[in-house]
């Protein structure tokens, strides 16, 4: 099916405007002055201001792509959080969320962050669904089968846990489907492009989420095998085409690599690159009654896939083999494919739920001895990122196996896919239910702050309280006001701290949080350069302060 002369790159625009304002709404009235903060909804309201988290977190660390671009910082430095006195100690060769952050720079220079945030959001999910839609086409002749498949890939409640919660992962699953596309151009077609396609996937995944990276590319003979065994009438496979055609993702894959092995000096210093230990694993594994859990909240909504997309895949399945019964030796290939998704969407299952999976985890457990890199991973749910493309494919070729199977009936049978795909639309929304945050246009604190600093020709550095060890998504709020003003804050929020700040910073000067500052601390703080303190009254939780 080709982009150029088809109707994949409108169509697939259309059916991702339609998704996306439904499933994140009410986001659609704030998209000028708020963002998706989570999509579960656990308190009055839908719109509150100023909410704490990594929705705040990786906004700033787009609005530093933005400052670069700008030159308001220099490249690939991190100036404005844990800055104890020198900006240049802030070098931090990063990618910085990339691709994604180079069109939010753009579009925030344009409309503002919270417009840029929206339809950075949007992006990603249109360049889901077109992917998918491609890999579909590949498998599949049916114009609903190809859109049926990108509108299961848009489904997924999985996605919009991360999306609208703020995770790079749900900007970075959309590479998903783009890594299985290049597989199957480079089996299918046997040219280089195919290793191109999914060599570069790879990179970008990797810059965006590290997790999604991990599960591309360990899924990627799977997706290879998919294709051999889709092909199979194709007669243009062989291993040599094969060999020549993934040849150009090596350097892709050296280059994701080297960047991960820069990350990783980084983890080492933080004290976590030893890998997670199975009882962290525990804390962050949901139960099987997640699968089925309706409007479920925390780990358990990460893992729903409720009934409907079982049922469909059920029907499907058994159209499929019919089919191949009765002699229709076109769907033997595909009904193998649909075999080999199911398999995998179960072993997805599985791995999801980590130590709480079957015999206690001992899936999980081989799997970390097999793959010691899968000792990082401390959410098991993230392996969640291939199911939307795994149900996609599947549905694909159980509606492409459906259609031949009623051919006697094409409009009942048109009418009935439609209605399992509505119904099954409908049971995914029940479970997000989105939260927005509103943003602050300014903060009256730290424009003094940056103002008096820029009368006394010095740059603006300051202490803001309250004080945290550095893994706290309330200094998020900080990170937003601080870059907003321009100001150095010896504060910052990272999910690896080194320990070096929370012995030199956090430890030396945490009785400031109940309101002591002594000779010697004072002294700290000058040698750090560090000449205001910011308080925010309204955010000391019992954790840092023992007033009630």
């Amino acid at each position: 099916m080709s982009l150029l002369r088809g109707h994949l790159v409108p169509g697939t625009l259309g059916l991702t405007l339609a998704v996306w304002l439904v499933f994140s709404w009410p986001l659609a009235p704030h998209l000028r002055d708020g963002i998706p903060m989570s999509s579960q909804n656990v308190e009055k309201g839908h719109a509150r201001a100023m909410v704490p988290g990594d929705h705040l977190q990786l906004l700033y660390h787009f609005e530093l792509v933005r400052d670069m671009l700008s030159g308001r910082i220099p490249w690939f430095s991190n100036v404005y959080e844990f800055n104890t006195g020198d900006d240049a100690e802030r070098y931090r060769p990063s990618a910085y969320f990339a691709p994604f952050s180079l069109p939010y720079a753009l579009l925030a220079a344009a409309g503002g962050r919270a417009l840029a945030w929206n339809l950075v959001g949007f992006l990603s999910l249109w360049l889901t669904a077109l992917a998918t839609a491609l890999l579909a086409g590949r498998f599949v002749t049916s114009r609903l089968a190809v859109y049926g498949a990108a509108f299961v890939a848009l489904l997924i409640p999985f996605r919009w846990v991360n999306l609208l919660g703020g995770s790079p992962a749900g900007l970075a699953m959309a590479w998903v489907p783009v890594t299985a596309l290049g597989a199957d151009l480079a089996v299918r077609d046997g040219r280089a492009r195919g290793g191109i396609v999914a060599g570069l996937a790879l990179l970008l995944a990797c810059w965006s989420d590290t997790q999604v990276f991990f599960f591309c590319t360990v899924s990627f003979p799977l997706w290879l095998l998919l294709s051999w065994i889709g092909s199979a009438r194709s007669g243009k496979r062989s291993i040599k085409r094969l060999a020549a055609a993934l040849a150009p993702i090596l350097p892709f894959l050296l280059a994701a690599f080297f960047y991960r092995y820069l990350l990783h000096e980084h983890l080492s210093s933080s004290g976590m690159g030893r890998g997670r230990s199975l009882a962290e694993v525990k804390l962050f594994s949901p139960t099987w009654r997640g699968f089925w859990q309706w409007a479920a909240e925390g780990l358990q909504s990460h893992v729903y896939i409720g009934w409907t997309l079982p049922v469909l895949l059920l029907a499907g399945g058994y159209a499929l083999w019919r089919n191949v019964r009765r002699g229709d030796s076109k769907d033997l290939s595909r009904f193998f494919v649909f075999l080999l998704c199911a398999a995998a969407i179960g072993d997805v299952m599985i791995l999801a739920l980590g130590v709480h999976g079957p015999f206690d985890g001992m899936a999980l457990k081989i799997v970390r001895k097999l793959l010691p890199p899968y000792s990082m991973v401390r959410q098991t749910a993230k392996i969640f990122c291939l199911l939307p493309t795994l149900a996609a494919l599947a549905v694909a070729l159980s509606l492409e196996g459906w259609r031949a199977f009623a051919a006697a009936r094409p409009r009942v049978s048109r009418g009935a896919v439609l209605v399992g795909l509505l119904l099954l639309a409908a049971e995914m929304r029940g479970q997000v239910r989105p939260t927005v945050c509103l943003l602050d246009s300014g903060q009256g604190a730290y424009a003094a702050v940056a103002e008096d600093a820029r009368g006394r020709s010095t740059p603006p550095r300051a202490l803001v309280l309250p004080l945290w060890p550095g893994d706290s998504s309330w200094a998020s709020i900080y990170e937003y006001y601080a870059q907003m003003h321009g100001i150095r804050m010896i504060n910052g929020y990272s999910p690896v701290v080194r320990r070096d700040y929370v012995e030199q910073v956090f430890r030396a000067l945490e009785s400031v949080n109940q309101g002591w500052l002594t000779d010697e601390q004072l002294d700290h703080l000058a040698r750090m350069k560090t000449g205001y303190v910011l308080v925010h009254e309204n955010i000391f939780p019992e954790k840092v302060s023992p007033f009630p």
